[in-house]
């Protein structure tokens, strides 16, 4: 910024104290507009500038006009991350606020935001404008429909679990358990459930032994395996050369899920514990998402899965009711709901009529008794 940069230019004197007692002295410094405004705000902009240094927005190349577009990316992030902070201090609306420990950090923040930028697409139609932009407008009127059914289901929902600790889930969206309700992994009824019973197996090694893997659901070792389920896995596979030569080589195979089927005892455990449920909970809608293998599901790590207390798989129940919706949820029963209705309702009218009737018997019977006046009356008449 040039000393001289603003519109008035004239000069003024401004007085500035140093020391104290008998050493204290007075400095007059001359002073104008322009350097009075660099004084009072190079500080923020030297904030400014570590904060926009934070994000690393940056990359070789030969192009000069990269750089003060990469710091311009820069500096609208730290202006969105300014609008963020405002928002959740709960000063512009209440119902915004956020308690501290739950706003995000700004390197938090920025991988949120880069993800989210990854995802868009004006085919979406999620924000205003979208439909003006030409990739949008030069598209069939159901693919713009299909795009955005499909980005909404792919959206996490968050559900608040408790107001007064903040506990929420936000992990699963409803593409993702639709898709393994489809493919016949999850079940709502122990119907459909009774052939992956049926369908439970032992896979031998070589040696005739049974062959023993981590389950899915807790990451015990197991020998049973659902024959319907399949899994990547790296498998070792044996090739035969054209010398003779047997080489051993591991390839992503399609593989039976491994899974617990009421085993009474767990690796490496010397006493026997109750069954491991592991096969049921595997295939169970309410326990989608708690299974160590389902951290695809979850966008998580799956060194950081630890069992699940059971508090914790009774509000998980609730969340994945709450991702899917009451629709998807009495989907199944939408053959047979028509009858309950004509049922339900045809009680509702038998009570309605019954009530009517009821009401009409209490008016008359009440019209019907005497009053106190008629009593009085009844009296006169006697002792006359």
């Amino acid at each position: 910024m040039c000393v001289n940069s603003v519109s008035d230019g004239s000069f003024y004197v401004r007085k500035k104290d140093r020391g104290r007692g008998d050493d204290k002295y007075v400095r007059l410094i001359e002073m104008n507009m322009g350097r009075d405004l660099y004084l009072v705000c190079y500080g923020t902009v030297d904030r400014l500038d570590a904060a926009i240094a934070k994000c690393k927005i940056t990359f070789r190349s030969w192009k000069y006009y990269h750089t003060p577009t990469n710091h311009g990316l820069g500096l609208a992030v730290v202006t969105a991350y300014s609008f963020y902070k405002q928002v959740t201090s709960g000063k512009l609306n209440k119902k915004w606020e956020l308690e501290p420990k739950r706003v995000m950090k700004f390197r938090k923040f920025f991988h949120t935001l880069t993800n989210q930028m990854l995802d868009y697409t004006p085919m979406h139609n999620a924000y205003p404008g979208d439909s003006e932009v030409r990739v949008y407008k030069k598209s069939n009127q159901s693919i713009r429909k299909e795009e955005a059914r499909k980005h909404k289901q792919r959206i996490k929902t968050r559900m608040i679990v408790n107001d007064a600790t903040g506990e929420s889930f936000d992990c699963l969206n409803a593409a993702s358990i639709q898709e393994n309700i489809d493919n016949g992994r999850l079940h709502r009824s122990l119907h459909s459930f009774e052939e992956h019973i049926n369908a439970v197996r032992y896979i031998f090694s070589d040696n005739e032994r049974k062959l023993e893997r981590c389950c899915a659901v807790c990451g015990a070792t197991t020998t049973t395996y659902c024959g319907i389920c399949k899994t990547l896995q790296f498998e070792k596979v044996k090739q035969v050369g054209a010398d003779g030569n047997v080489t051993i080589n591991k390839e992503m195979v399609l593989a039976p899920v491994p899974l617990c089927f009421f085993n009474s005892t767990r690796a490496g455990a010397k006493t026997k514990g109750p069954p491991r449920t592991c096969y049921l909970q595997y295939h169970c809608l309410e326990h989608f998402g708690l299974a160590k293998n389902d951290f695809t599901f979850t966008s998580t790590r799956k060194s950081d899965w630890s069992e699940p207390s059971e508090e914790k798989k009774n509000k998980w129940a609730g969340y994945v009711h709450h991702c899917l919706g009451e629709e998807m949820i009495c989907k199944e029963t939408a053959g047979s709901s028509t009858e309950t209705n004509t049922t339900a309702n045809s009680t509702k009218n038998d009570a309605r009529q019954h009530q009517q009737a009821t009401e009409e018997e209490d008016n008359t019977s009440q019209q019907q008794q005497p009053t106190e006046d008629d009593h009085e009356t009844d009296l006169q008449s006697v002792l006359d």
